[in-house]
């Protein structure tokens, strides 16, 4: 695992993660994204806050079926236009970083786009690319919160 996903290296500020659920955690039949569940255990060991959030309202069922309500800080309904505008409908808490299929949003708020899941989904790469555009993230801002 430190092999595919890095060093560890706790940013100063925690960061404020969101991560859309369908097409992004899940796959079109609710599985778990390969590398899903590490990527937010790494997160979290990093002392970020992760939230789950959908399009289609708090999807918590989701987090029941796959047991990730220990790795999360809030699962929670998200904007699906005016993102900026209507945010605080949804949260008070102000995104660091978006996980999104969709790039409107993560253009609004930034992020990563991450693509949809492709069968097999066992060979999806797709959540080691995002985690490792965080640590980028990380990385480029570490001097703001030093």
């Amino acid at each position: 695992m430190h092999s595919t996903f890095g060093a560890r290296l706790t940013f100063v500020r925690p960061l404020n993660i969101f991560f859309d659920v369908d097409g992004c955690l899940v796959s079109w039949n609710l599985h778990l994204r390969p590398y899903a569940r590490e990527v937010l255990e790494r997160l979290q060991e990093r002392g970020h806050h992760v939230y789950m959030w959908s399009g289609y309202g708090a999807r918590r069922e989701v987090a029941d079926k796959h047991d990730l309500w220990p790795l999360l800080a809030g699962i929670m309904g998200k904007p699906i236009f005016q993102y900026r505008q209507r945010l605080h409908l949804f949260t008070d808490i102000v995104p660091d970083f978006i996980i999104d299929d969709h790039r409107e949003i993560v253009e609004a708020l930034g992020g990563a786009v991450i693509k949809p899941p492709r069968e097999p989904l066992a060979r999806d790469r797709e959540m080691v690319r995002v985690y490792r555009r965080i640590l980028e993230y990380e990385r480029e801002h570490r001097r703001r919160w030093a």
